[in-house]
């Protein structure tokens, strides 16, 4: 249930939020979503899950798809090398290793040799040179076209490297080093110049297969980039399904100690393990999957950290609300929200056992922090003595700074609420807050409107909230 949750949330965060080429993290979460999902398709029993599964599975491989990338070819075999490898037990047993790494892997559709489905190929048929790997979105914003801007950059790296003018050659660098920038960015990375330690020789005559491919970052052992060259990605596993003894993560009811790549979906975060330790860059994602902290491990311990939350932002909601929220036990948790160019953290003040308050804070362009207040309803409420009808009655509002279990709509630019009154959720409130932006000849300004609000008093143990008020939302909604 919690892994079908953690698919859920993952899903929402790839298909609802609009991606741009400066989102991190969108690329890989369409991956990780895939992987998670295509082993619930084909392992899972239970007919309705292993349905949402696949269910899954294929809408991540068509967004995938519609990105640039083809699925990993099932068995790498390179037809010259045949011979090489008659006879060699050992390279025989390194080159299944690489087959492994291919397949179930995401490769820009450019490299034919590496995907499943030649037929998916890109082919372009406009000089390389002028070519756009820019795409226009109705919104306004723009998507990368990963396999043009490979070849850009191809065409940049031949001009750095072989130009036959200092000012080709200058240019060639320049225009090489700004794609570098945009193409990790948008998460693709450039693959090593060798081959990986661990894959030694099995190239035979030929440099390692994916010099300087790209490929997503997410496969760092492909890119070189990995602090662990040990592991390699065929897989992804939750760390759930790992048993832990003595500091050590093994695989299920076995005593070999695990190698690979793991995601933590109780604290939103990924990384490496080697031989039942820790090891390497272990990232944490907020509940808008934007990276919030990194933490460096060597075989199982925790070299450093790299925090990203603003600890001016914390200190300054701290001297806004420095009475009305509980510090010591929020422990400065919080989240980041981007409404259009706006950003917003919230930031947790008080939780319960089934409730959490947030406090919001609008970071200004200049770095300044300024708190949101809400306008909110005052209700009577009136419950019948049977305890299963209840009325509810506006007489005024009031204006608060803390919401209570907050959810958002990116698109809508909202903040929905649903606050319990009981832990089964029979007696709640319910709110949604629209952004409205005004931009006058120095700022854009920004208020929440309260757009709707529904109560549920009764006592029957169902959810059957009584809409109080409701406003129509702006026009493109």
């Amino acid at each position: 249930m919690i892994m079908r949750l953690f698919l859920i949330f993952l899903f929402l965060i790839c298909f609802n939020y609009p991606v741009s080429a400066s989102t991190k993290g969108t690329l890989e979460t369409l991956i990780l979503t895939w992987e998670v999902s295509r082993k619930g398709c084909e392992k899972v029993n239970d007919p309705l899950e292993k349905s949402h599964y696949c269910i899954m599975k294929d809408e991540t491989a068509k967004a995938l798809k519609s990105k640039g990338f083809c699925e990993g070819v099932r068995d790498f075999i390179i037809d010259e090398e045949v011979d090489f490898y008659k006879d060699n037990a050992e390279l025989i047993s390194k080159y299944k290793i690489l087959q492994k790494i291919v397949r179930h892997k995401w490769i820009p559709c450019l490299y034919e040799t590496f995907i499943e489905n030649p037929k998916e190929r890109f082919i372009v048929d406009e000089d390389d040179r002028t070519l756009e790997w820019l795409i226009h979105k109705g919104d306004g914003s723009f998507d990368i076209d990963v396999n043009k801007i490979i070849l850009r950059e191809q065409n940049a790296d031949q001009d750095c490297r072989g130009g036959n003018t200092p000012e080709v050659v200058f240019a060639g660098c320049s225009v090489r080093d700004e794609i570098f920038k945009i193409m990790e960015n948008y998460g693709i990375c450039r693959g090593a110049h060798n081959y990986p330690q661990i894959l030694k020789e099995i190239a035979g005559q030929y440099v390692w297969y994916f010099r300087h491919k790209w490929v997503p970052c997410l496969y760092s052992f492909i890119t070189g980039d990995t602090l662990v060259p040990e592991t390699y990605l065929y897989d992804v596993v939750n760390l759930k399904d790992l048993d832990v003894k003595d500091g050590l993560f093994f695989e299920k009811e076995t005593l070999y100690p695990f190698d690979g790549f793991v995601l933590d979906t109780d604290e939103k975060g990924s990384g490496a393990i080697r031989k039942g330790k820790k090891h390497g860059i272990w990232r944490y994602f907020d509940v808008l999957n934007k990276e919030i902290n990194a933490v460096y491990f060597e075989n199982g311990l925790k070299k450093s950290e790299s925090k990203k939350p603003m600890f001016d932002m914390l200190e300054k909601a701290k001297a806004f609300y420095p009475d009305r929220c509980e510090w010591d036990r929020s422990m400065g948790r919080y989240h980041i929200i981007n409404f259009g160019d706006s950003e917003f953290f919230a930031v947790e003040c008080i939780y319960g056992s089934y409730n959490a308050w947030y406090v919001y804070l609008e970071r200004k362009n200049d770095g300044s922090y300024l708190p949101i207040s809400f306008s909110y309803p005052l209700i009577n409420n009136t419950l019948a003595e049977d305890n299963k009808r209840s009325s509810s009655k506006l007489i005024g509002f009031k204006t608060v700074v803390a919401l209570c279990n907050p959810e958002y709509d990116l698109a809508k630019m909202t903040i929905q609420t649903f606050c319990k009154g009981r832990g089964i959720g029979d007696v709640a409130s319910y709110g949604v807050w629209q952004l409205q932006q005004e931009e006058d000849a120095i700022e854009l300004i920004n208020r929440f409107i309260l757009r709707k609000f529904a109560s549920d008093n009764s006592l029957d143990e169902k959810k059957n909230p009584v809409t109080i008020l409701e406003y129509e939302m702006s026009p493109d909604d």
